[in-house]
């Protein structure tokens, strides 16, 4: 587990099926981010599309194949996105642990 206390500030777990292949995002000291889309179901069968980021170092991006089950631990992050003089907050979830396993709420 990635976190050894579950009760600090801005953890976040998800789990669903990878809805697209990675983006390329930006880069940070020679260090690749991209972001792709997870589908989180709800109890009524709909799906929120939740956007997450990784980094190339955290995971090989050929495994981030669509359809496939994935379960992520990591961090709300927010940042301005500016377009056309205006401002939108958008969210995404910054993962720090992968994994691809099958899991019941999905």
């Amino acid at each position: 587990m990635m976190v050894s206390n579950q009760c600090e500030s801005n953890y976040a777990t998800i789990s669903g099926k990878v809805s697209s292949k990675p983006v390329f995002s930006h880069e940070v000291y020679g260090e690749g981010f991209y972001y792709f889309f997870v589908d989180v179901k709800r109890l009524s069968d709909s799906f929120d599309r939740i956007p997450v980021m990784v980094s190339e170092r955290l995971i090989s991006l050929a495994a981030l194949e669509t359809g496939k089950s994935i379960y992520i631990e990591g961090q709300f992050r927010s940042y301005n996105q500016i377009s056309e003089n205006r401002s939108k907050l958008m969210l995404m979830v910054f993962a720090r642990d992968i994994d691809f396993k099958e899991c019941e709420a999905m």
